[in-house]
């Protein structure tokens, strides 16, 4: 349970960095452009990426499946085509990195439950005495 603690820990760390990133560029390009202007070339941009807290569910949305990398990213590349890229470093270091870190220590506490439990030591270990009566018979 700790080490599931820290790897969240790490994930809203992620998702709170590159939050960040995305939504200091809507705010520079709110800067430049007027409200009126945005909403009506870029509608979706004030959608997925209005604030902190909406990006950062943006974010997690697109390595949970809850909405299309190209969905999210496609305002964004609107801004500025430099975005892509930490968007595709965002989508790499979660899905392989992160993920795949949270799919292992599932996996090892199993192993680990399992390797614990008396009644399959017990079946192992009658096994293990069937196997040798038949290597000496």
């Amino acid at each position: 349970i700790r080490e599931l603690a820290w790897t969240f820990v790490l994930l809203v760390l992620i998702l709170y960095m590159f939050s960040v990133i995305f939504v200091q560029a809507v705010a520079d390009e709110r800067q430049l452009r007027s409200q009126e202007y945005i909403e009506k070339s870029n509608p979706t941009l004030l959608e997925y990426w209005p604030d902190l807290f909406t990006s950062m569910l943006t974010l997690f949305m697109s390595v949970a499946g809850g909405v299309s990398w190209y969905d999210a990213l496609k305002p964004m590349m609107q801004v500025s085509e430099w975005l892509l890229l930490p968007f595709f470093l965002y989508i790499f270091f979660v899905v392989f990195c992160v993920l795949n870190t949270i799919t292992g220590v599932f996996c090892n506490n199993a192993i680990q439950a399992a390797s614990q439990d008396p009644d399959l030591q017990a079946y192992q270990f009658m096994q293990e005495t069937m196997r040798m009566k038949e290597r000496i018979a």
